[in-house]
C-alpha cells in the first residue's frame, strides 16, 4: 500500500490490535522509521528498484529486470517474511509513498511472492473494496503448499543446542546476543548463508534483519 492508503483506509478500518500485530516493511526512500519501533523493517536498500532496473526503457523490461533482481537478491528475505506471517500469524504490510507507488515495485513484490510461494498478497485498496466493505472472507492461505515452496533456511540453526534455544524467548535472546557479538564479516557470512544479505548492509541493519526472523 502507499502512505495515503495507510492513513485513509488502513488506520481507519483495521482494529487497533491488528495494527499492532503487523510487521511493516518500508520500501521507500522518503519514509523513515524511529529506532525504537521493532515491528518496522526499513528495506529500502534491499527491495527498492536499483538503477539497473530503473534505466530500462519499457515497463515490461523494468518488471523483468526487477523480478530477476528479487530472485537473485531477496528470496531469503521474502521467504522468511512469509514464514513469519505463517508461524506467528502476523500481517505483513509493504509501504511506500504515493509518488513511489507509480513505480509499481510493490505490485511486483506481491506478484513475486504469490508466484514463488503461493502466498496471497493484496493491494489494500482492492482488499478494502472487495472484502472489508462487502464483508467477504479473503482467500485462505494453503499453508502446506506455501511451506513446500519456501526453501529451508536451516544452516545457522542446524545444531541441536541452537534448535532447542529457538523454542524459548530466553533462548532466542541468547542467539541474538551471540549474533550481535560477532564481527561484521561473521554476520555477513551468516546472512549470506541464509540468503538474507544484500550489498551495503551496515551492522545495525544486519542485526535488525536477523532479529526479525528469530521471532
Amino acid at each position: 500500500m502507499n502512505s495515503k492508503m495507510f492513513q485513509d483506509l488502513y488506520l481507519v478500518h483495521e482494529r487497533d490490535k491488528d495494527i499492532l500485530n503487523t510487521q511493516y516493511i518500508i520500501v521507500s526512500s522518503r519514509i523513515r522509521k524511529r529506532e525504537s519501533v521493532k515491528n518496522i523493517l526499513y528495506a529500502y536498500n534491499s527491495l527498492y528498484p536499483p538503477s539497473e532496473v530503473m534505466i530500462k526503457n519499457t515497463e515490461e523490461d523494468k518488471k523483468e529486470a526487477y523480478m530477476d533482481f528479487l530472485t537473485k537478491n531477496n528470496i531469503g528475505l521474502l521467504s522468511s517474511l512469509v514464514l513469519l506471517s505463517l508461524d506467528k500469524n502476523f500481517t505483513i504490510v509493504f509501504i511506500c509513498t504515493q509518488n513511489e507507488w507509480k513505480l509499481r515495485h510493490l505490485q511486483y513484490i506481491a506478484e513475486f511472492i504469490e508466484d514463488k510461494f503461493k502466498y496471497p498478497v493484496y493491494n489494500y485498496k482492492e482488499y478494502y473494496k472487495n472484502f472489508i466493505k462487502k464483508d467477504n472472507e479473503p482467500i485462505k492461505v494453503n499453508e502446506v503448499k506455501c511451506r513446500r515452496k519456501i526453501k529451508a533456511w536451516e544452516k545457522y540453526f542446524k545444531n541441536s543446542q541452537t534448535s532447542e534455544n529457538m523454542k524459548t524467548e530466553k533462548g532466542r535472546k541468547l542467539i541474538m546476543s551471540d549474533f550481535k557479538s560477532k564481527s561484521k564479516k561473521e554476520k555477513r557470512k551468516i546472512l549470506i548463508e541464509r540468503n538474507l544479505y544484500y550489498n551495503g548492509m551496515d551492522n545495525s541493519e544486519m542485526d535488525e534483519v536477523f532479529e526479525l526472523f528469530l521471532r
